[in-house]
């Protein structure tokens, strides 16, 4: 997961070389593998989501939401705040 706006270019499948990881990440950043609960995960989701209701979220991003591969997340913005369909 990456701040949002951060991935500028897509993976194939296969091996990864450095270069396709340079097109897609071009402003040097840093590149780990860790392990997280899915208590921790979901917690750094809802983060990433709680600002979205604000009447400024859309012209004036705080760009805290997450990009993920290989999650789907539904939400909705309800009573001026977001809330986790699943």
């Amino acid at each position: 997961m990456v701040n949002g706006g951060a991935i500028r270019a897509g993976l194939t499948n296969g091996t990864v070389e450095r270069r396709a990881l340079l097109e897609m990440l071009p402003f040097l950043n840093e590149v780990q593998s860790v392990a997280v609960s899915g208590a921790t995960l979901l917690t750094a989701l809802e983060w990433g989501l709680s600002n979205l209701a604000a009447t400024d979220a859309i012209s004036a991003a705080a760009g805290r939401f997450l990009q993920l591969s290989g999650v789907r997340l539904e939400w909705r913005i309800e009573d001026v705040s977001v809330q986790m369909v699943r």
